[in-house]
């Protein structure tokens, strides 16, 4: 799972250098939700939006990581036993997974509280 998260956030950091505004409010929660649908909670037959609030392209290599992201995740949770809502919601916001240049998932998405949430990732505000 490190190494999935570690790739996913590698791949955010390169797409942030030649489209700048993944670290804002709008995109985080864009991309957020897809992680949310997509990892978290395993939605069959997950399709991400394709829309984060970039232009075209950053929309697209967004879309394109996401879907490789949700894809490894959901491979490395099962073989690792994750499997749990709560557990994929931890192994996701691993502080002590970083890229290279430092990157966390808290750059990209910020930190989800898991005590929002009941077992199947419902929002419970």
């Amino acid at each position: 799972m490190e190494q999935a998260l570690r790739q996913f956030l590698a791949r955010l950091e390169a797409i942030d250098e030649d489209h700048a505004g993944l670290g804002d409010t709008n995109v985080r929660e864009l991309m957020g939700e897809d992680i949310l649908r997509g990892f978290l909670r395993l939605e069959p037959d997950f399709i991400p939006s394709g829309e984060y609030g970039l232009g075209p392209e950053g929309n697209q290599r967004v879309t394109t990581t996401i879907t490789r992201f949700v894809t490894a995740a959901r491979t490395a949770a099962e073989r690792e036993g994750i499997n749990t809502f709560h557990a994929r919601l931890a192994a996701f916001q691993n502080d002590g997974v970083r890229t290279v240049d430092g990157s966390n998932f808290n750059d990209f998405f910020g930190v989800k509280d898991g005590t929002w949430f009941d077992a199947a990732g419902n929002d419970l505000r």
